[in-house]
């Protein structure tokens, strides 16, 4: 189920997730694209340790990369992750949040769309941050 805006790349393809779906085991969600004449390939499936429940749009960058988020799975205590996907099909945690620590205030739950300044991405989470009695942060990670 998409539940995020698509992607369009330079040759029309349009690239998004899915929140649900995948394999029987997960049903942790999904990336996929459709080509212009309509053609579907799912280009990764989320198994919960690499990430699940994609609820943010991707970032399409000029190499091909597409980057984006999952608001839980990928880490021992399960609270999202920061994610590449190369053009060559391989899924790289950039970052996997703890969601831990004193009152929770270490960011964890990312969801909405990222943004870059070609260096580093930057989004936002919906829980963590001791300065915001936990109920979110703004976060960087370095591309």
């Amino acid at each position: 189920m998409p539940v995020a805006p698509v992607t369009i790349g330079p040759n029309g393809d349009l690239y998004g997730t899915t929140s649900q779906g995948g394999d029987a085991n997960c049903q942790c969600g999904t990336i996929f694209q459709i080509a212009p004449d309509g053609t579907e390939t799912t280009l990764h499936t989320f198994t919960f340790a690499d990430g699940a429940y994609p609820e943010g749009g991707l970032l399409l960058d000029g190499s091909g990369n597409l980057y984006g988020t999952t608001s839980y799975g990928g880490s021992a205590n399960n609270r999202g992750t920061v994610f590449e996907l190369a053009p060559n099909g391989t899924l790289t945690t950039l970052t996997a949040f703890p969601g831990s620590g004193k009152n929770n205030d270490q960011p964890n739950g990312p969801i909405g769309n990222l943004i870059s300044d070609g260096g580093s991405l930057y989004g936002a989470t919906v829980f963590g941050g001791r300065f915001s009695n936990g109920v979110g942060t703004v976060f960087q990670v370095t591309q």
